[in-house]
């Protein structure tokens, strides 16, 4: 327009006017300084009352106004007015819109209230020579049959520009940002897989049952969720009964899983045509005991139950023990005891005091019931007498100490020997070799020693151990008065009952069933077996 400044300078200042009183301008542009420069003024709606240099217009409804500079400057110039814009089919026509993902999505442009052919730019796509473009075009909607199609966007954000095919100074432009699910996560796990087929270890919540479980959907871009979205869904098989989620599904950044029950659910958040899916496992795996109290040998059988749902998940459940006694030092680590799923007889082997629970892999975690205490002691006196080979081999070492009580020399001595167990099958006793104390003469008390205690000591056998050897009592005898001048008390002495308290296990005696025996008392007089300690005990080794 020449280069007279105070012209440029109103036509300028007469086009922001102008812009601003409409409050709807959204564009002014010029070209380079140039004879007959052209200029325009764009607004989104048609018959905006605009005033330039005194002359009042109606834009869409006025020709290009002439503008003509003082007569020292012949040169001039053109404004038009325009309302060319684009529009959207969404949000009452809005530019900038945010959409799920898959929602069809239409953007018109229009110049002076009617639909303008245009070129169209979308992140690098373009379409060339048409009033429309549609996003996501469903087959249902036929008149969108005739719009050229752009490719279905995914979640990111969209940059629309368009301009006037025949004036490209006149363009608009607006941006849609499509909302996806970029992943869902919770309880330290991430899945950004859409099929539930493909759902690994890694994308898999193991949880006990009735545990919490939170989900959280994570928007692509990262922008607020549009309105109503994510939704979530639950799914857990063909015998799937509701949905396994507590509280709203629609428009929940957060969800919350039932896992009131066992069961394999596949929860899928959306975000229209955008989903994305993670597997929560709520197991239940629980061990019962039918009796927890138990004796080796006499009292050992119990019933160990193990239940693990859903049972297409786990690996088979095993069975471990760890020692909670005087062992634990040696042994403080679990240890398999027995595979089991559903119920199993089972003989304890092993003295001591228990742990139990039961262990299994669930989508590569381990997964443990609550754990249970068992107690598993020594036989005590009365069960120990009544077994045959061991009341038989008293017996016989009574006879002998009677046979070894003589007159000419007067002479006799104790003898005694040790008792233990091997739980092995059905567990068997054994008596050990004689001891035989010194001989002593009728004024002398006799006595014998057995020697140290035999056999394992409580925490010398690991707590799954198939079987053991225990030495369980000590027996000894005590010697006739027939020749002597002086009685006795019959039965076990202190001194008996110290020893079999020191060395930890039963102590029988046997003795002559009166409760004082008299010097002189007949040899073969009625004896009987007599209990100086009733049991070995789990408190010490």
């Amino acid at each position: 327009m020449g280069t007279s400044a105070p012209l440029r300078l109103k036509l300028i200042a007469a086009v922001f006017a102008a812009a601003w009183m409409c409050c709807l301008c959204a564009q002014v542009a010029s070209a380079a300084s140039a004879a007959n420069e052209h200029v325009t003024v764009s607004c989104e709606a048609p018959r905006v009352y605009i005033e330039v240099n005194a002359n009042h217009f109606d834009v869409g409804d006025t020709e290009p106004y002439r503008v003509v500079r003082p007569p020292e400057d012949a040169a001039g110039g053109t404004i038009s007015f325009h309302n060319y814009h684009i529009k959207s089919n969404r949000d009452g026509g809005a530019k900038e819109i945010v959409v799920p993902a898959g929602t069809s999505v239409t953007y018109t442009a229009y110049k002076n209230g009617a639909t303008c052919p245009s070129d169209w730019t979308v992140n690098g796509s373009s379409r060339n020579n048409t009033a429309s473009i549609v996003f996501n075009r469903h087959w249902w909607d036929v008149p969108s049959w005739f719009i050229p199609s752009m490719d279905t966007p995914q979640p990111d954000v969209y940059g629309i520009n368009a301009h006037d095919v025949q004036d490209a100074r006149l363009k608009d432009s607006g941006e849609m940002t499509v909302v996806g699910v970029k992943m869902v996560s919770g309880g330290g796990k991430f899945s950004g897989k859409d099929d539930p087929g493909e759902l690994t270890a890694a994308e898999t919540i193991v949880v006990k049952k009735g545990g919490s479980v939170a989900l959280t959907a994570t928007p692509h871009p990262s922008v607020s969720w549009p309105t109503g979205w994510p939704t979530w869904d639950a799914s857990c098989g063909f015998w799937c009964f509701g949905n396994h989620l507590l509280g709203g599904t629609s428009g929940c950044e957060t969800v919350y899983v039932d896992t009131s029950s066992p069961d394999v659910i596949v929860v899928t958040a959306s975000c229209g045509e955008s989903e994305k899916c993670i597997k929560v496992i709520a197991y239940e795996l629980e061990l019962s005991i039918s009796k927890t109290n138990l004796t080796l040998k006499h009292d050992g059988d119990t019933e160990f139950t193990v239940v693990a749902e859903p049972a297409s998940v786990f690996s088979t459940p095993m069975i471990q023990v760890k020692r909670n006694d005087i062992g634990a030092t040696r042994w403080p680590n679990w240890m398999d005891l027995k595979d089991c799923r559903g119920t199993i007889n089972w003989k304890a082997r092993v003295a001591g005091i228990f742990k139990l629970r039961a262990a299994a892999l669930v989508a590569g975690e381990e997964c443990l019931s609550d754990e249970k205490d068992m107690t598993v002691k020594f036989p005590v006196y009365d069960q120990i007498i009544a077994v045959l080979n061991v009341s038989g081999r008293m017996n016989s070492e009574w006879q002998a100490t009677l046979d070894d009580c003589t007159q000419n020399p007067n002479l006799r001595r104790e003898r005694g020997f040790w008792i233990s167990l091997n739980t092995a099958g059905d567990g068997t006793y054994s008596c050990g070799e004689s001891k035989f104390g010194n001989w002593s003469g009728p004024f002398a008390g006799a006595s014998v020693e057995l020697g140290s205690r035999p056999d394992s000591t409580l925490s010398a056998i690991a707590p799954n151990a198939t079987s053991a050897l225990y030495a369980v009592s000590s027996f000894h005898t005590h010697t006739p008065t027939v020749y002597r001048s002086s009685g006795r008390r019959s039965g076990p002495s202190q001194s008996d009952n110290d020893m079999d308290q020191y060395d930890n296990v039963a102590g029988i005696v046997y003795d002559y069933a009166i409760y004082y025996i008299p010097p002189g008392h007949p040899k073969d007089s009625p004896a009987a077996v007599y209990k100086s300690r009733n049991q070995r005990s789990l408190s010490a080794d």
